[in-house]
């Protein structure tokens, strides 16, 4: 599967909208299916999900946005307004959550 995703880790890692430390990209930790888009803002995020979107159309790779989640992490309660973001996909909407499992492990948002 590395094969077929290495062409979208290395495209995600080139656009540089998601999370770098330095010039180390961080934006999409990968092992196997199973993958993390990581953003310091909303427009950042839904770039890379157009990325992603337009990947998969051109190598026909297929996203399950049933399992698929965007947490929202370090936002204050006077700012939390969960209504007004929405999440796409290409055509699915991706429904925000307090918590997602990644390689079996839970994280939450406090």
């Amino acid at each position: 599967y590395l094969v077929y995703i290495n062409g979208l880790i290395q495209l995600l890692e080139d656009s540089k909208l998601g999370l770098c430390w330095y010039s180390i990209a961080l934006c999409s930790p990968t092992v196997a299916d199973d993958m993390i888009l990581l953003s310091l803002s909303r427009e950042s995020l839904n770039n890379m999900l157009i990325l992603c979107n337009n990947y998969s159309k051109k190598w026909r790779v297929e996203y399950n946005p049933n399992k698929c989640a965007v947490v929202v992490y370090n936002e204050s309660k006077s700012n939390y307004n969960k209504s007004s973001r929405v999440w796409q996909l290409g055509e699915n909407r991706i429904m925000e959550d307090i918590k997602y499992t990644h390689l079996g492990r839970t994280t939450y948002k406090i």
